[in-house]
């Protein structure tokens, strides 16, 4: 079997446990902070990064959500050749994430994730993938993933639950995401904002997004 044919056929096995763990996810999100990027620690280091914004529309105006938001927001990939999930946060107004020293190989790209909101109301939103996108890391290299651009948009109350901690509301969103592959302009964007990082030297790749 080639290795086009080997990845379609883990990315198919793994498909439906995929969606199973991201329903199961639990995420705590932080403040607002200026994301600090860890330097390179030997001159083989490898890093994925990307950038990704969510933008909420139409949601009930005392929920406060509406509009764009960077930071906070999980981005779940699975690693094909152990079978595993790995997250990795976005941090600051930029909506920065990155991943240290990740294996190199075929990775699918699970899902995305935000939970936000105050001490008198929680509110989460997720998304699966759809088609189960895969990516390959190339090691010893700057793995440049682009943007992100993830839209949830509120349809309709589902169904409204009591209990003695207090009520929980689920609803119907319209959702989609876009992978904008605008590799030169993140790479620009870095530069500018880090012009004294080591990665600036090292070799980038454009990460292509591929589906089975």
């Amino acid at each position: 079997m080639n290795e086009g044919g080997a990845m379609n056929m883990k990315t198919r096995e793994l498909k439906y446990v995929l969606i199973f763990i991201l329903i199961c996810f639990t995420v705590i999100v932080g403040c607002a902070t200026t994301m600090r990027v860890v330097e390179p620690a030997t001159p083989d280091s490898t890093m994925l990064l990307g950038r990704i914004t969510l933008t909420c529309k139409d949601f009930p105006s005392n929920w406060h959500v509406n509009g764009d938001h960077t930071d906070g927001i999980v981005v779940y990939l699975a690693d094909l050749s152990k079978e595993e999930m790995i997250s990795v946060r976005s941090h600051g107004a930029d909506g920065l994430f990155y991943l240290m020293e990740p294996d190199p190989g075929h990775y699918v790209i699970a899902g995305f994730m935000l939970e936000t909101g105050s001490s008198r109301m929680t509110i989460k939103m997720q998304r699966r993938a759809e088609e189960n996108p895969y990516i390959v890391i190339a090691g010893k290299r700057v793995n440049n993933l682009g943007d992100i651009r993830w839209q949830e948009v509120y349809e309709v109350q589902a169904s409204k639950e009591y209990s003695r901690k207090g009520s929980h509301l689920s609803y119907a969103t319209k959702g989609s995401h876009e992978f904008k592959r605008n590799y030169g302009e993140l790479q620009t964007w870095f530069e500018a904002t880090y012009p004294d990082s080591d990665w600036n030297g090292r070799t980038w790749v454009d990460v292509e997004i591929n589906t089975p």
